[in-house]
């Protein structure tokens, strides 16, 4: 299966690395679609995860999935699901360091398995730029979209949680929020990231 994205970054491939392979907090960043992920190591370079995403396929609306992570430090995160919906499916993050940037090909599971069953149409590519903002939002502090229980920007100590009765028009961005610490409101701002995305043409397990 293809990567989803590619792109790059500032940061040192060291960095990004450490970032991904953070697998326990994957809840935190990608709140909206991940739900749990466990993480217990296999092996010198092998993690075996056990994840539950939000996602509605059919009558679900959710999967549970266990997942082997291959790590090859600061170049490659390989994984696998083992067991559960989309098994034996495979992909990867490669990262490259060059001179003055780090490439990225990046792939996410929940795109995996959502593109199983709906292909890559519209949604599946707003769901990629959620990820991408939401990755480049915690990895290099960019502008993303704000969601409940995030970190307050404003006092860096209370978090965010709904607004009530204030209508945004949209079934994902329905609420304003506010600072549960501080009292600062805050809407949500959706911002592209700077490099160039391109998805791939097609999905399918090999």
């Amino acid at each position: 299966m293809k990567e989803h994205i590619s792109t790059s970054s500032k940061l040192s491939a060291s960095k990004i690395f450490h970032f991904f392979k953070e697998f326990k907090k994957y809840p935190e960043r990608y709140r909206r679609y991940c739900a749990q992920m466990d993480a217990t190591p296999t092996g010198s370079n092998t993690i075996t995860t056990k994840e539950i995403w939000n996602i509605t396929l059919g009558q679900l609306d959710y999967v549970k999935i266990t997942v082997k992570y291959t790590l090859e430090p600061s170049k490659e995160i390989r994984y696998e699901i083992i067991e559960g919906l989309g098994e034996g499916l495979q992909n990867r993050i490669a990262i490259t360091e060059n001179e003055g940037s780090t490439g990225l090909l990046l792939s996410f599971i929940y795109l995996d398995i959502y593109a199983l069953f709906y292909g890559m149409d519209s949604e599946f590519n707003r769901i990629l730029q959620y990820f991408v903002d939401r990755t480049f939002y915690f990895l290099e502090g960019r502008t993303a979209e704000m969601e409940t229980g995030d970190l307050c920007t404003n006092c860096k100590n209370g978090h965010l949680i709904p607004l009530p009765g204030v209508n945004k028009g949209d079934k994902h961005i329905s609420r304003d929020l506010i600072c549960d610490t501080c009292g600062k409101e805050t809407g949500y701002v959706k911002v592209q990231v700077e490099e160039k995305i391109s998805a791939s043409s097609s999905v399918k397990v090999d």
